[in-house]
């Protein structure tokens, strides 16, 4: 029995240490949820610069959270997940309305396209408060 492929590549098959790998790793969290959420803490814990501990509470406060070390971390990825699922949402408006009485495809599509803009974008913001604080 063939297993299918995830539709998106897994968050480790990207490398966290620059800001395009980030943003694409961020993605890759967001597609699959919170069960791979202490993974990505790990891999960016990992290309936190010395010390790591005050350097996340630097990239925490720059996020907007408070948070200190690796608890911090994963509080912001915490929250980059649900700002993600937020922004999501809100490109999805209309959604609905063209998936009945008949399909829109066109406008569907742009919808998703619209989804795919705003996740990036929030991944592409979260990814950047790193710049500085990886190796």
């Amino acid at each position: 029995m063939i297993e299918d492929e995830p539709d998106y590549p897994l968050p480790n098959t990207f490398n966290f240490a620059d800001e395009v790998g980030r943003a694409h790793g961020l993605m890759a969290l967001y597609h699959h949820g919170e069960a791979y959420l202490l993974q990505v803490t790990q891999l960016l814990w990992q290309q936190i610069n010395e010390p790591k501990a005050e350097s996340c509470t630097l990239v925490c406060q720059a996020g907007g959270i408070e948070g200190h070390g690796k608890a911090g971390l994963h509080k912001l990825l915490q929250s980059f997940l649900h700002e993600a699922n937020e922004a999501c949402e809100v490109a999805s408006v209309g959604l609905e309305e063209h998936l009945v009485p008949q399909l829109d495809w066109d406008k569907i599509q742009g919808i998703f396209a619209n989804m795919d803009k705003a996740l990036l974008a929030t991944a592409a913001a979260y990814g950047q408060l790193f710049e500085g604080f990886t190796h």
